[in-house]
């Protein structure tokens, strides 16, 4: 199932997304026949193919997948801010700002309960730039101001000022 992912995620970053979604489907299958799909692992398949079909702009298969990780018993925070920061993305990718804005702020909520949490993991800068953004788009813009300025303060803070991510948000 590993060397399927391998392969299905090399696939989607040549954007060839329909061979990537058909070796990732193959690691789910072969992973849920031989260890059930109650795991973390099926979850890494999930959020994987949720990403494929977003990148090749099927957004309602996408939504299908993010949403099916959360179904998952047993999930850790993390996994679950992961779910629901993609669920906020691919909301705010269609125009719907309000669902977006909720998946992702649910996402951020998760943020504090996550153990042992990385300074730098994106989430701690992606999720609030994800709000802002859609609030933006949404013309609400002092509530765009107020997460924007969390997310460029969590980026400048978790991965300074001359990162990628810090450059992107400036």
């Amino acid at each position: 199932a590993d060397i399927y992912r391998l392969i299905g995620n090399n696939f989607v970053e040549k954007k060839d997304y329909d061979s990537g979604i058909e070796h990732l489907e193959k690691a789910l299958k072969t992973h849920s026949e031989k260890f059930g799909d109650q795991n973390y692992e099926v979850f890494k398949f999930y959020n994987d193919l949720g990403k494929a079909y977003s990148l090749k702009g099927d957004s309602d298969k996408a939504l299908d997948y993010f949403e099916k990780s959360l179904e998952l018993r047993n999930l850790s925070f993390e996994e679950k801010a992961i779910a629901h920061y993609n669920i906020g993305k691919e909301f705010n990718s269609r125009g719907l700002y309000d669902r977006g804005i909720n998946s992702s702020k649910v996402a951020y909520l998760h943020l504090p309960k996550i153990e042992k949490l990385q300074k730098n993991h994106f989430l701690t800068y992606s999720t609030p730039r994800e709000i802002g953004e859609a609030y933006l788009e949404n013309g609400e813009y002092r509530n765009a101001l107020e997460y924007l300025n969390i997310a460029l303060s969590a980026t400048l803070k978790n991965v300074g000022e001359n990162s990628l991510e810090a450059v992107n948000i400036l």
